[in-house]
């Protein structure tokens, strides 16, 4: 009797499975064509171009300093006075101190932006696949890159990208 109810409920576990409709959509062929993420590229490019340009500033600003101290001369060839020495060697100090803290903050302002545009045209993806999901009446609609096998299937990345104003990938 046991063995019947258990055979019962795997029956109806497996049919209510089968019943479902379940598709893959692949976002990484979406995304890179999406102007929203190309605008973001370019804008993340620049943003690292500035920050090089302000670091090579620091950079260069700490070699003359040092150029200056090692020769022991002023701009105008006089010999640089004990004081004067003193306070380029706070100077180097400072800049050499100042510089990787810097660097990391270039860094961490770039990582952040990044990820502000990342969620914000992940959302946008996501909020297309769930449109192009309901529509097809889909119970699930899985990362097709996670996915290690899948023969055939239901992809939905063409409607995705249509819904996103973008051209089908294929020519079906």
């Amino acid at each position: 009797m046991r063995k019947s109810i258990l055979l019962f409920f795997m029956m109806a576990m497996c049919s209510g499975v089968f019943a479902q409709k379940i598709a893959h959509v692949y976002p990484s062929k979406i995304m890179e064509d999406l102007q929203d993420y190309k605008d973001a590229m370019k804008d993340i490019q620049s943003m690292q171009g500035e920050a090089m340009k302000r670091l090579s500033k620091m950079d260069s600003t700490y070699k003359a300093l040092v150029n200056q101290y090692q020769s022991g001369k002023n701009a105008d060839g006089s010999p640089l006075s004990d004081i004067q020495k003193k306070i380029l060697e706070q100077d180097i100090v400072d800049l050499e101190q100042r510089y990787p803290k810097a660097e990391q903050e270039e860094q961490t302002k770039i990582q952040n932006k990044q990820q502000q545009y990342m969620a914000l045209i992940s959302d946008k993806i996501q909020t297309a696949i769930k449109k192009v999901g309901e529509a097809g009446q889909y119970t699930y609609v899985i990362d097709g890159s996670a996915l290690h096998y899948a023969n055939g299937g239901n992809d939905i990345t063409d409607g995705v990208r249509k819904e996103l104003g973008l051209e089908p990938l294929s020519t079906n």
